[in-house]
């Protein structure tokens, strides 16, 4: 029998699997491993690596025991054990948005594909005609194909997507189709252990069917994010709002070189030229009181005994957030941090700090601040930092949103997006929107979808796993689409009844409602509900409404 305590190596990012939050490993993997441990009744310690090479040395010089969840290939077969899967990912190839499609089997000799060090990728695309290049961590492959370094990035589906939802770039990055190959994830256990190997496979057993793992599951994997959410729209407002500045300094400053020229010859013309710069300042004040923003100022002061002090300048309308006239707060990042919540100051500092040290990377934050009357107000800031040669941070400036009001919508929207989920899944059948296509490609589908075909939902979204349209019977799948496209073309809605294979390969039988959603009068995708007819059909053939 396997002692209590088991030690378990982890990477230290490899999202949605692994990464650590308030000095602990979180995420899927970690999630699942911690309920199969207590399944099968031991703890796990774990040590965290900076990368996939440190992390498969432990497991293979015994400093470690298991790894709680990677990619299954022949490959690392012959050195390590493997559980039952956990779950099913796709190996896909990211490329650019606005690039030209581009599938794995279309790559040239010209074309650099992007691959992550120890990561499954590599060794699957190495017959390849493409011209390989390795990085060693997904965030500098996937920026390297964001500045046009490479022309695709080769990586699991899911772990993809959850770094460019977390990074902000996923409206700029889309998958190519098809996906490359389907990989199987597991936990991998040392090969001297295989009585740890039958404890795990045994708590696997019942929890891989049961709710726990469907509640996992749901939290780490999502699907691509539409692309204008609110996020998207402040993080727009505040780009919009950093170019003006630039704009407005780039101005002021070749305004003065020719003021200062003109200066020698004519008084007069010096005048006209600080009436123009007083003009262009009042527009300047009229355009941030339209937008709503709040400007600050931050100076870094160097001194050989006192160290680092700054020097904070934020703007009266940035004072107004909090409720405070310019004369009842002094210009000091201390009183402003003052108001800042305290669980919400750690995570200002810290974006500061990281600032200071990637200065090519955006400040940007959100936070809470008291008010005056003693409420609460979200603020939203961001800015740019300002080093010297050496690296040295000189200046950072930037805005600042009250976007409160945003905060409250976005908590609506939850709650009503809450409700009708909990609507939806109490229909007593699948409800779903999928692409308009043979394969019935789900982009959302109920959770009944379980009860009537016996494949998770996850499994059908954008055919993780399979696509609804295999399911559909063999027999009656030619007559399904004709009569879906014939009830498109006269732009009317459907009603079908065809029969449908399980998982457990049982024949049911099936009624589809639904209708076709439009764009420039071009079916692009169809929305409708499907009931199980099995105990009341009455063999009729396949008809549309």
């Amino acid at each position: 029998m396997e002692p209590d305590t088991v030690i378990a190596a982890v990477p230290r990012h490899f999202p949605p699997h692994y990464h650590v939050s308030d000095g602990k490993p979180a995420g899927f993997a970690i999630d699942l491993m911690e309920a199969v441990a207590r399944q099968a009744n031991f703890t796990v310690e774990y040590i965290v690596f900076d990368n996939w090479s440190e992390v498969l040395s432990a497991l293979a010089d015994g400093r470690a025991q298991l790894i709680p969840n990677m990619g299954i290939s022949a490959q690392r077969a012959q050195m390590m054990d493997f559980s039952l899967p956990l779950a099913t990912t796709r190996l896909v190839l990211f490329t650019r948005r606005d690039a030209a499609d581009m599938s794995y089997a279309q790559l040239q000799a010209e074309h650099k594909l992007a691959v992550v060090e120890t990561n499954i990728g590599g060794p699957v695309t190495s017959t390849s005609s493409a011209q390989q290049i390795v990085f060693p961590s997904i965030a500098e492959a996937m920026f390297a194909l964001l500045s046009k370094q490479v022309d695709a990035v080769v990586y699991p589906e899911g772990a993809g997507w959850r770094f460019a939802v977390d990074s902000g770039v996923a409206a700029r990055l889309k998958v190519a189709a098809p996906h490359i190959l389907k990989i199987k994830r597991a936990v991998a256990v040392a090969p001297k252990h295989p009585d740890l190997l039958n404890r795990i496979n045994q708590a696997l057993t019942p929890l891989l069917v049961s709710e726990e793992y469907k509640a996992i599951y749901r939290r780490w994997y999502g699907t691509p994010p539409a692309y204008w959410d609110g996020t998207k729209v402040v993080w727009l407002v505040g780009v919009l709002g950093l170019l003006l500045g630039a704009c407005f300094f780039t101005y002021r400053y070749r305004l003065m070189q020719a003021h200062n020229r003109r200066l020698v010859s004519a008084v007069a013309e010096r005048d006209r030229a600080l009436q123009e710069m007083s003009e262009t300042q009042d527009s300047l004040n009229l355009a941030l009181q339209g937008s709503q923003a709040g400007v600050w100022d931050m100076h870094f002061k160097y001194d050989e005994q006192q160290g680092e002090s700054i020097e904070f300048y934020p703007s009266p309308q940035m004072k107004g957030f909090l409720g405070f006239a310019d004369d009842e707060m002094p210009n000091s990042l201390a009183a402003w941090r003052r108001r800042i919540l305290v669980e919400d100051r750690v995570a200002v500092d810290q974006t500061l700090e990281a600032s200071k040290h990637h200065p090519q990377h955006p400040f940007e934050v959100e936070y809470r601040a008291r008010h005056k009357d003693g409420s609460m107000r979200w603020l939203h800031c961001k800015g740019a930092m300002i080093c010297d040669a050496t690296g040295r941070p000189l200046r950072c400036t930037g805005f600042e949103w009250d976007v409160t009001t945003r905060k409250h919508y976005e908590k609506q929207i939850q709650e009503t997006k809450r409700a009708l989920e909990t609507l939806i899944n109490n229909i007593p059948g699948i409800t779903y929107r999928c692409q308009y296509n043979r394969n019935w490609t789900m982009e959302f589908i109920s959770d009944y979808c379980y009860a009537l075909t016996g494949y998770r939902a996850d499994e059908f979204i954008l055919d993780r796993s399979i696509a609804y349209g295999e399911l559909i019977h063999p027999e009656d799948r030619d007559d399904v689409w004709n009569a879906v496209q014939e009830a498109l073309i006269q732009g009317q809605s459907f009603c079908l009844e065809y029969r449908i294979i399980t998982l457990d390969g049982e024949t049911k039988w099936v009624q589809e409602q639904g209708s076709g959603i439009y764009d420039a009068d071009q079916p692009i995708a169809l929305e409708g509900v499907i009931f199980d007819m099995s105990a009341s059909k009455l063999m009729k053939p396949l008809e549309t409404r």
